[in-house]
């Protein structure tokens, strides 16, 4: 009876000293890292996605605005894969992420080649560079729009006069 209450006892105390230590303990590592450009600036916003090379799992963030990325919780063997607007993708193979351990993969991103079409249209306007003569010409329906004096004056863009407009 006393061996069955000792072996009780035991039992109890690793029970409560013990069971919450294990069930605190993770199946995975962490993946955490820096992206930077080639000056050492922090680059945020990028995209950084890991990929499982055994499952094909992929999973995707974005860095902080201190340029940092976390995977937690990511046991087995990755691909990291890293865009950002402007530079060159970066990737890193063959990460081996032990178990409840943190893995630092930082990365320099360079600069990549951007392209942009910018088209611009528009008329040309002509000048008169050799007399200082300026002209503008006004088409026939402008002309017959503007107001006429009703006393058989010159027309007047000043005067108003209510009229219905004709049409040409």
């Amino acid at each position: 009876m006393k061996r069955s209450l000792n072996l009780l006892l035991c039992s109890l105390v690793f029970v409560v000293l013990e069971a919450p230590l294990l069930m605190g303990q993770t199946a995975g590592g962490t993946i955490v890292g820096t992206v930077q450009d080639p000056t050492g600036a922090l680059v945020p916003g990028a995209e950084v996605a890991v990929s499982n090379t055994q499952t094909g799992t992929m999973l995707k963030t974005n860095t902080s605005s201190a340029g940092q990325y976390v995977f937690p919780v990511v046991p087995g063997t990755y691909t990291i894969t890293i865009t950002a607007k402007g530079f060159q993708q970066a990737v890193i193979s063959q990460v081996i992420v032990p178990l409840n351990k943190t893995l630092t993969e930082d990365a320099t991103l360079q600069l990549g080649a951007t392209t942009a079409k910018v088209e611009v249209s528009a008329s040309v306007v002509q000048l008169e560079v050799h007399t200082s003569q300026a002209a503008t010409a006004i088409d026939q329906t402008t002309y017959a729009s503007l107001p006429i004096a009703l006393n058989g004056a010159a027309r007047s863009p000043t005067m108003r006069v209510s009229r219905i407009p004709l049409e040409v």
